[in-house]
């Protein structure tokens, strides 16, 4: 076999005190032991942060589904379409503010006509009981008068019925005109107002809702994103610490070394380096020692990359609870309501509730207009069906005048007074007929005025307006739904945050622990490189390399080639082959050579091995 290294010396052995070995691989065991145990805390804690990450980030994949939804996008139409509808009913009130003007004004004309033709039948009546009374002084036989005492006072009482019953019901309409124009132009100028504004307001309130809904859309995609790869490397962290389990099995592997070395050193057997009895003493001694000083050097490396592996998991998780901080602080802002500290949303809600209830009250004021405008249409043609009946009553008035003129010609002298209330009765019955078609035209001018008022808002006819109040307030809950599902999970991202960065921190306090553990794996290569110094006594120099003793043999290569196919790993083979002077890839390269860990200047330290073993 072809070794590397120094020239071979010569070394005098005397008894390596095997019984300290096997108290150094208990030491070992139980420092196994808890690293095993700390490792398992600790990627338990990391496993538990990974989980909470995990949760969070499903929550906020699912509010981007939510804020970009077909629903949501039609509850954002509904809430828009409110908002300008409620600027065109705004404008649509200004309009029939004038038409509700002229209708009062139509009536209030057509009230004083009706008062005139009202006096004009009076008069008719007073006249037909003057000619009642002058028929009754004539000494003419009563039939003959029956004209004037029956017929004339008749007819006149006909048409003050008619008359009376015509202005009776056009008053009832003219109260309900007046009723609703106070009552309009009390609340017109109110509504219009609080529509505009309300438009305006909720206008301005959508646009910063619809970007709010766009940015919680992204920032719940980056939250997602932040928590997942955040799981992400603390997941990458967990694998990393696999290195524990390397750690364990390299611990294990020295533990069992050591125990070899103390049962070859006793004269025994030692089945896993195929050495099936005694050694004759000097190579016993020499397979001992070797063993014991590889054992060393392994702990050494095993020391070192635990520290550098504690050292680089810390500083992982310390970023790591660094960017959870960070996360935390950015979902407070995020996530955070309006500048008084309310929700954007709730206080869109109270303004759309508002909204609706308005237009409640302009959907009603709308039905009250249509049925102020059925009644005006009602009442005329009423109104001109008793006109009707008046000019029935003028047609008889003027045949009975007609024939009462007749009469009191024949009479002579005695029906000249007949004669001249003959006269005063067509001319008032033909005054009242021109004063009842003065009144069907102001009524018809009401009527048109009545008919332009409920054109004026059939385009938002009041079961519409309804209609959209409901929409918007459905809107609203939606809207208002979403919300509170952001809400819960930014509160969800502010309660389970914490618990990721605590434990990140508990895990980050473990793995400085393990620096403890790492000084006391050094302890115990420090304590057997001491042993062996205290036991070897070296010609020629510092010792490197006992498998160059010329009592080496074939037997000792077998031993130790048998040891090295237990190992797991890379680097201890390399530390293997180096104690032995064995070539290794990184041979020809000297300064890419592992030389031993100079155990000089480490002194003794009062610590754990050292109360317990020595």
């Amino acid at each position: 076999m072809t070794r590397t290294g120094h020239q071979p010396t010569q070394l005098e052995f005397s008894e390596v005190g095997e019984g300290a070995h096997l108290h150094l691989a208990k030491a070992l065991e139980q420092a196994r032991g808890q690293i095993e145990a700390a490792f398992i805390r600790i990627g338990d804690k990391l496993a538990n942060s990974v989980g909470v990450l995990n949760d969070l980030a499903a929550t906020f994949e699912e509010l981007p589904k939510d804020f970009e939804s077909r629903e949501m996008n039609a509850a954002n139409a509904q809430l828009q379409a409110l908002v300008t509808q409620s600027a065109q009913i705004a404008a649509s009130i200004r309009q029939e503010r004038p038409l509700m003007s002229a209708l009062r004004d139509a009536t209030t004309a057509t009230h004083g006509t009706i008062a005139k033709l009202e006096r004009s039948i009076m008069t008719i009546r007073i006249v037909a009981l003057n000619a009642r009374i002058t028929a009754a002084s004539t000494s003419i036989a009563g039939e003959q008068m029956a004209l004037y005492s029956e017929e004339m006072p008749m007819l006149s009482s006909e048409a003050s019925e008619t008359v009376s019953a015509f202005a009776k019901l056009f008053s009832v309409m003219a109260s309900s005109v007046e009723q609703a124009y106070e009552e309009r132009r009390r609340v017109d100028v109110l509504q219009e107002t609080r529509l505009s504004d309300l438009s305006t307001e909720l206008g301005s309130y959508l646009c910063q809702i619809d970007r709010k809904r766009q940015d919680a859309a992204q920032n719940s995609s980056a939250t997602m994103e932040s928590s997942r790869n955040i799981a992400s490397r603390i997941s990458s962290v967990v694998l990393t610490l696999q290195v524990g389990d390397n750690i364990r099995q390299r611990i294990e592997h020295v533990e069992e070394g050591l125990r070899y070395a103390s049962d070859i050193a006793a004269g025994k057997g030692c089945a896993a380096m195929d050495i099936s009895g005694p050694l004759y003493f000097e190579q016993a001694e020499l397979v001992s020692v070797t063993l014991v000083r590889m054992q060393e050097q392994q702990l050494r490396d095993v020391q070192a990359s635990l520290e550098i592996e504690i050292g680089t998991a810390r500083q992982a998780i310390a970023t790591l609870a660094r960017d959870v901080s960070q996360a935390m602080e950015r979902a407070k802002e995020l996530y955070s309501g309006t500048a008084d500290g309310g929700s954007m949303v709730a206080f869109l809600s109270s303004r759309m509730r508002s909204a609706a209830s308005l237009l409640d009250e302009c959907a009603k004021d709308q039905a009250r207009t249509e049925q102020l405008s059925n009644v005006i249409k009602k009442t005329v043609a009423d109104l001109l069906a008793y006109v009707d009946q008046v000019k029935d009553i003028e047609v008889r008035m003027k045949l009975l005048s007609h024939n009462a003129k007749i009469k009191s010609n024949s009479m002579g002298a005695r029906g000249k007074a007949l004669n001249a209330i003959s006269d005063q009765v067509r001319e008032l019955t033909e005054n009242v007929v021109v004063v009842a078609e003065a009144v069907i035209e102001k009524l018809q001018l009401a009527a048109q005025c009545s008919e332009s008022l409920v054109a004026s808002g059939d385009a938002f006819e009041h079961g519409y307006m309804r209609d959209l109040g409901k929409d918007a307030l459905s809107a609203v809950g939606l809207l208002e739904a979403v919300d509170a599902r952001l809400g819960r999970a930014a509160s969800k991202m502010k309660s389970e945050g914490p618990k990721v960065s605590a434990l990140l921190d508990a895990a980050a306090l473990e793995l400085s622990s393990q620096y403890q553990l790492a000084q006391t794996i050094g302890d115990v290569a420090a304590r057997l490189n001491a042993a062996l110094d205290n036991q070897c006594s070296l010609q020629g120099g510092p010792y490197h390399n006992a498998c160059s003793d010329a009592r080496w043999n074939d037997v000792c290569d077998a031993a130790f080639a048998s040891l090295r196919q237990h190992y797991n790993m890379q680097s201890e083979r390399q530390i293997h082959d180096i104690v032995l002077g064995l070539p290794t890839p990184s041979s020809e390269s000297e300064d890419a050579s592992l030389e031993f860990f100079d155990p000089q200047g480490e002194g003794d330290s009062d610590n754990f091995v050292d109360d317990v073993f020595f």
